[in-house]
């Protein structure tokens, strides 16, 4: 179906007639390599950065921010354990969290929350706050002498 280029309103089989597709695609391919240029050349999220996600995914059961497990509605993908980093072997630095911890640490580190607060946030958003009434659990090494009790 026929319909006006974005660019000039002569009728064209797609968004915009040929000659304006062909400018569009030349600006956008420009763009790219000038991001590529300036991140050193290569992209973080290339063929290596793949392979590593799906084996991350893969093998994947819970969440390492919230320590929640997978569902439908927000599936686990993969993560920079240290934003920004391209990784140089292995899984390349990667780990599984679920879509929306995901971008919520996004937002959160711009915003200069340290990992510690950001992995308490997302836990409390994914479980909600604590129990109250639920006993904290005493971890008891056997092989320790039990520290005296002051009455």
């Amino acid at each position: 179906m026929m319909q006006p280029c974005m660019d000039c309103g002569t009728p064209a089989e797609g968004n915009r007639c040929p000659t304006h597709k062909q400018q569009r695609d030349h600006i956008l391919n420009t763009a790219r390599t000038a991001r590529r240029k300036q991140a050193g050349g290569r992209s973080k999220y290339g063929g290596a950065h793949q392979r590593a996600a799906r084996g991350v995914r893969a093998t994947a059961t819970v969440c390492w921010l919230c320590n929640g497990t997978a569902n439908p509605n927000d599936p686990l993908q993969a993560d920079h354990i240290i934003q920004g980093t391209r990784g140089d072997g292995g899984n390349g630095g990667l780990a599984a969290a679920h879509r929306s911890c995901n971008i919520r640490r996004r937002h959160l580190t711009a915003q200069g929350w340290t990992h510690q607060r950001i992995v308490e946030r997302l836990r409390l958003l994914q479980h909600g706050p604590p129990d109250p009434n639920r006993q904290p659990a005493h971890h008891r090494h056997t092989n320790t002498p039990s520290a005296p009790t002051h009455q």
